[in-house]
């Protein structure tokens, strides 16, 4: 399914401040358990662009967002 559409079709999105990497996993299988498959994480924390690849990379199906985008750079980073 494209992205755009997952977006429009989900009920809520869930803006998502993890302080610790380590945290991003556990966070993204509970939405998936409870039937949420997309997700705003912010890059609020230094964590951010971590926590991004680490869910990408270990539930996939999940719809992955950055949000408070702020620089140039971290747009650069979100999209790699």
């Amino acid at each position: 399914m494209d992205h755009l559409k997952r977006l429009g079709d989900a009920a809520l999105i869930p803006v998502v401040v993890i302080e610790d990497a380590k945290d991003a996993l556990s966070t993204a299988h509970a939405l998936i358990a409870g039937g949420i498959d997309v997700m705003e994480i912010t890059l609020r924390t230094k964590a951010g662009l971590d926590s991004i690849r680490s869910v990408v990379d270990g539930h996939p199906e999940m719809c992955v967002g950055a949000g408070t985008v702020l620089t140039l750079e971290q747009c650069k980073e979100a999209v790699q």
